[in-house]
């Protein structure tokens, strides 16, 4: 049985594309071209294994001669596991898997666009000041409680003369209360370095 060969603007049509991109698969060689025409049992099989699958559209597969012939019926193939349709057509089987790369390489492409959105969020929110690298909370945080810190042990040594000379209980419980108090304050108002 001979192959069929169509034209470029037929195949297309069969295929689900425009005839620019038929033009194109045959230029960039993707496709070989027979006196000007496709060979449709040829290109049926190039035509997934030398594109992108990312360029494949998933929902338009090939209308090719035995779906016109069913009259656009469902295939007496279909419903069939992987291994049933091999042994009843290998042309189908191999689309299936072809089928499976696209998946896969959707949900790969799918993936990268999301983590891709996420770093885009991400710029966004440190160039707007709502995010600040770690790193520089980590030093701002060490450096206020190493002020805090030095504040308190250093107080006794601030407190002891002027405690040393009080007798009443309550005065010293008033300096020592405004002294914690001031070092408090000084630690709220204290400017990140």
């Amino acid at each position: 049985m001979a192959d069929e060969l169509v034209s470029l603007r037929e195949y297309a049509r069969r295929r689900g594309v425009s005839a620019m991109a038929v033009s194109k698969a045959a230029k960039a060689g993707r496709i070989t071209l027979e006196g000007g025409k496709v060979n449709v049992t040829t290109a049926d099989r190039d035509w997934p294994a030398n594109t992108n699958p990312g360029q494949l559209a998933l929902n338009r597969p090939p209308i090719g001669p035995s779906t016109e012939a069913n009259g656009g019926a469902a295939d007496p193939g279909e419903g069939l596991e992987v291994g049933e349709i091999a042994e009843t057509d290998p042309e189908k089987k191999a689309a299936i898997e072809a089928l499976g790369s696209r998946t896969q390489y959707g949900a790969a492409r799918a993936t990268r666009e999301m983590y891709l959105s996420r770093l885009a969020e991400i710029d966004y929110k440190k160039q707007t000041g709502e995010l600040i690298a770690a790193e520089a909370v980590r030093i701002a945080a060490f450096n206020a409680a190493r002020t805090a810190r030095d504040s308190l042990l250093s107080m006794p040594d601030r407190l002891a003369p002027v405690l040393a000379g009080e007798a009443d209980q309550f005065e010293v419980h008033r300096i020592m209360s405004e002294e914690i108090r001031r070092v408090c304050n000084d630690i709220a108002n204290a400017k990140p370095v």
